[in-house]
C-alpha cells in the first residue's frame, strides 16, 4: 500500500509542476513489468515486477496527475530481453509466442483495465508485432499481413476499444521508426 502513495506523490509533483508550465498532458505511467533485469529499456522506468503492484501504483499516478489538470497517457510494453524489437524479427520461438499471449492477452489487458478504471484519458501504442495475437484472431495469417499494433484493427478496436471499453484518445510516437 506504501508504494501507491509514492506514486500518488509523484503525479501531484508531475501535475504540480506541468500544470505550472503550461503542460496539459503527461505520457505516463508507462506501465512496463520489470521481468528481466538486462533490459534496458523497461527496468530503468518501472514501478516493479509484480502486475498488481505496477497497476495499483499506475492507477495512483493516473488518478493524481489529472487531478492537477494534465491528461495521463497509460502504456504498457513487453519484455524486451528478446526486446522490443524482436517483434520485428518475428521470432518463431513457441514458448516465446506462448509467453507473448499470456503477456498480451492476461497481464497488459489486466493493467489497462486498471488505468481505464482510473480515468485514464489517452493510451500509447507502440509500433510493435503481436504475431501471436495476430494468429489467435486469425489462425493462418501470413507473416506479410501482420501489423505492428499502432495501425493493427485487432489491437487498437478489437482489444483495446471493444474488450478493454477505452473510450479515450490512442496515440503513438515516433512514427518514423522503421517498426511503422
Amino acid at each position: 500500500r506504501g508504494r501507491a502513495e509514492w506514486a500518488r506523490r509523484l503525479g501531484a509533483v508531475c501535475g504540480a509542476e506541468g500544470g505550472a508550465a503550461g503542460i496539459n498532458w503527461a505520457f505516463a505511467p508507462v506501465a512496463d513489468i520489470d521481468t528481466n533485469w538486462r533490459n534496458p529499456i523497461t527496468n530503468t522506468r518501472t514501478f516493479g515486477s509484480d502486475p498488481g503492484t505496477v497497476g495499483e501504483m499506475a492507477e495512483a499516478y493516473i488518478a493524481e496527475v489529472q487531478k492537477h489538470g494534465l491528461a495521463a497517457a497509460g502504456g504498457c510494453h513487453h519484455d524486451a530481453v528478446a526486446g522490443r524489437y524482436a517483434f520485428f524479427l518475428r521470432v518463431p520461438d513457441i514458448l516465446f509466442q506462448r509467453y507473448l499471449i499470456n503477456t498480451v492477452i492476461e497481464i497488459h489487458p489486466f493493467l489497462y483495465r486498471r488505468a481505464i478504471r482510473a480515468g485514464v484519458r489517452s493510451v500509447m501504442v507502440g509500433h510493435i508485432l503481436f504475431p501471436a495475437w495476430s494468429r489467435r484472431m486469425h489462425p493462418g495469417i501470413p507473416d506479410r499481413d501482420i501489423l505492428p499494433a499502432t495501425v493493427s484493427y485487432d489491437i487498437v478496436t478489437t482489444l483495446l476499444r471493444d474488450r478493454l471499453g477505452f473510450d479515450g484518445l490512442i496515440v503513438t510516437d515516433a512514427s518514423t521508426m522503421a517498426g511503422l
